[in-house]
């Protein structure tokens, strides 16, 4: 809104249809002015952005922020190897190579909200790394085979995996991350897997081969890294695209807003479960956090209980005031 004023309208009708209803304060043209300032500004979009309903609309914000300001644009990936499973074809609508499919499949919600028959689980614990854990419980509780490989066994796990298959972890494995900047970085394993643990991509070979499906002849993870090197060798990464902006902005209605950030130090199995960790700040509290100005409406206070609702869920949290948190939001972490 700031920044149309300040610009010509001319060429921006759309954008300033967009925005007509917002009203931006001191906070938004400070933060305004300093992007038209910057010599490198950068906008970023994290995991929330990402994950929320609403993506395509951000993005497109996004982009028209940058071009405004002459800024760069940017994503932060949602885990260590988003690029990069993105680039071997992990998307419903790519293949390897990030090459359009000549077939779309279901992305991971679709999976969910529409239940299969069977699952297969590389390394996750769906109820605490979906978005939506009571969504992926219901699924995965209702399937007729789910198949876990992991690293650990818990008993959320056992109630809904028929077979656990174990799986090494990162540091007991060889393998390649694809940072965001495009940049290939290959490492070694620490330590070998305990007991009859084998990594994760010797355990989908062995699949591979005993349903007959061709392809799956590697013998070491530098033939599958050598191979997807290959088919990804001439792309050249960049966020210069143009993205159509949408005819109208969903606002959003009465009610609360849940933001679920996911601490830090609970990002996968891995660091849940690392003690030290778990004794710093970086974890979830285990409480709700709302600012005092709806503490007031709702008549509660720092320390005193709620009970709280979402998608048929209900628990008792306690209260934390922080100002930090915007009005009529609801902050409790996942994970």
């Amino acid at each position: 809104k700031v920044l149309l004023e300040q610009n010509s309208a001319s060429g921006h009708e759309v954008l300033s249809r967009l925005v007509q209803h917002v009203t931006a304060g001191e906070e938004q043209r400070r933060i305004a002015q300093k992007l038209r300032e910057s010599k490198n500004g950068l906008v970023l979009l994290g995991n929330l952005a990402t994950a929320h309903p609403e993506y395509a609309t951000l993005r497109a914000l996004a982009g028209a922020i940058s071009r405004l300001t002459g800024a760069k644009s940017g994503f932060l990936g949602e885990s260590g190897n988003t690029a990069g499973a993105a680039l071997a074809g992990v998307l419903p609508h790519r293949t390897a190579g990030a090459k359009p499919s000549a077939h779309t499949g279901l992305d991971a919600y679709r999976m969910l909200a529409d239940p299969r028959r069977a699952y297969m689980l590389l390394g996750m614990e769906p109820e605490l790394d979906c978005w939506d854990g009571n969504l992926a419980l219901r699924a995965l509780r209702g399937a007729g085979f789910v198949v876990c490989l992991t690293a650990y066994q818990t008993d959320a796990m056992k109630s809904y995996a028929h077979v656990l298959l174990p799986m090494a972890s990162f540091a007991e494995t060889c393998g390649t991350y694809i940072n965001n900047e495009g940049r290939s970085q290959s490492f070694n394993g620490a330590v070998s897997p305990p007991g009859e643990a084998r990594p994760g991509w010797k355990i989908l070979r062995v699949m591979g081969n005993l349903f007959n499906v061709p392809g799956f002849d590697y013998n070491t993870a530098i033939e599958v890294r050598d191979e997807i090197q290959n088919l990804i060798a001439n792309v050249v990464p960049t966020n210069t695209v143009e993205w159509k902006l949408p005819a109208t902005v969903a606002r959003s209605g009465a009610g609360l807003q849940r933001i679920s950030a996911v601490p830090m130090n609970a990002i996968d199995p891995v660091t849940r479960r690392a003690r030290a960790l778990q004794q710093t700040v970086d974890i979830a509290d285990g409480a709700a956090h709302i600012n005092s100005v709806l503490a007031v409406k709702l008549g509660l206070a720092a320390g005193k209980f709620a009970e709280v609702e979402q998608d048929e869920r209900h628990i008792r949290l306690p209260i934390v005031i922080d100002d930090r948190v915007p009005d009529q939001c609801v902050l409790i972490h996942a994970a």
